[in-house]
């Protein structure tokens, strides 16, 4: 994502679902608009758009890029935390990576992988997994180990809602350790001791702005505060205690 025009020719994709339409909006040749959405999804490693005879729908990656792209693009926000896995190469962008938390894989705590004593990754395959929407390289590594195609089950970007779910079904979850701490420590969830070899087992936020641009008094406040909770949260090796 290292050009703001991409962007814009994406946003005017997304909005037009047509190549035809969006060219015309954006004042420019199809031959050049294709390449532009082809380079994008190079340089993000993931498929943006669907396309068909009628014209194109959003993938699923698709709609959390528009929806970062259409907020830097039209400055509605100065600054955002994201998993910035899918947004390294982004030369227009600053992204400030925070800690790295430890990712675990949990459950209710009665539920019934707990009461055994060895435990495989294709015990976990009986049971439906719920998570938030998944970086395109976590969601293959966890694909290749699950040997499904789509992963998840349940797709859900609120963690309240993702604990409850576990809590109250036989539905596992992953997530960074320190957004559960809480409810392990109380005796709602419960950790499962296995995590699929291989998958990426940790989180990887950061605070994202536009290069070039200064923020403003109230984003830098924001940035101090975020870097203070972050700093605060237990740290990864608590998981494991």
């Amino acid at each position: 994502m290292n050009d703001l025009c991409q962007l814009r020719h994406f946003a005017a994709l997304a909005e037009h679902q047509h190549f035809a339409r969006a060219v015309a909006a954006v004042h420019l040749s199809q031959p050049a608009l294709s390449p532009s959405i082809q380079t994008l999804e190079s340089q993000l490693d993931c498929t943006l758009v669907d396309r068909h005879s009628r014209g194109v729908s959003l993938t699923a990656h698709g709609r959390l890029v528009l929806e970062h792209a259409c907020r830097l693009l039209d400055s509605a926000i100065e600054l955002f935390v994201a998993d910035i896995r899918e947004l390294q190469d982004a030369a227009q962008l600053r992204i400030e990576p925070l800690r790295v938390h430890q990712g675990v894989l949990f459950c209710r705590p009665a539920h019934p992988l707990l009461q055994r004593r060895n435990l495989h990754l294709r015990d976990l395959l009986d049971f439906p997994l719920a998570g938030t929407q998944l970086p395109q390289v976590v969601e293959r590594s966890l694909g290749q180990a699950s040997g499904r195609a789509q992963p998840l089950s349940v797709q859900c970007d609120n963690f309240l809602v993702l604990k409850r779910l576990v809590a109250d079904s036989d539905v596992l979850s992953m997530a960074p350790w320190d957004v559960i701490a809480g409810e392990v420590e109380s005796g709602q969830l419960a950790l499962l001791p296995l995590l699929p070899q291989g998958l990426h087992q940790h989180s990887a936020y950061g605070l994202v702005s536009r290069a070039g641009h200064s923020l403003s008094p109230a984003a830098q406040a924001m940035v101090t505060a975020i870097r203070q909770v972050d700093e605060q949260t237990p740290r990864a090796g608590h998981a494991a205690d």
